[in-house]
């Protein structure tokens, strides 16, 4: 199994890829500054991912970031997640991030997305929980509540644990 992840740093991706499971790291806003994986980069700790800005995208830029549409040169995965981007990701391009999401999972995502009123840096798209279902429900995919459940028991971080969900193909 191969699961696909959406945002640099590659925490989860290396968490997952030491514990047997084959994962590969994509950032789909290039030009973006995560301040714990710039110092993990200073560090000398940060691990090497693979970037999709090699690739001949179209892109839009707004403020410093980059968001690019048609990402066909990255293969697809059985799971793409993408845990804590959503709310970060201006209206106006979250259509673009859906696509490149449900374009690339052949079984299923695993997602977080902040809530209305839900304190954090850079949230400007927090969604109620029932309108992220609508959105994936509409591409296809089945939420799975034992999953997200389950994910969300495990997981440490308050946020984490209010904002999981799993859908499938």
């Amino acid at each position: 199994r191969t699961r696909t992840r959406t945002r640099k740093g590659g925490w989860y991706a290396d968490y997952l890829n030491e514990h047997g499971v084959s994962t590969r790291a994509y950032d789909g806003a290039v030009g973006s500054r995560s301040r714990p994986v710039s110092a993990k980069k200073r560090a000398g700790i940060a691990g090497h991912h693979a970037f999709m800005n090699e690739a001949p995208f179209e892109h839009v830029t707004r403020l410093s970031l980059t968001f690019y549409h048609g990402v066909e040169s990255i293969p697809p995965a059985d799971w793409v997640y993408c845990i804590e981007v959503a709310e970060h990701v201006p209206g106006e391009f979250e259509d673009v991030l859906v696509a490149n999401l449900v374009d690339h999972a052949t079984k299923g995502l695993i997602v977080t997305w902040a809530t209305p009123g839900q304190d954090g840096h850079g949230h400007v798209n927090n969604k109620a929980r029932a309108d992220v279902l609508k959105i994936f429900e509409a591409q296809g995919f089945t939420f799975d509540a034992v999953a997200s459940t389950a994910l969300a028991d495990a997981a440490m971080m308050h946020h984490l644990k209010m904002n999981m969900m799993v859908f499938r193909r």
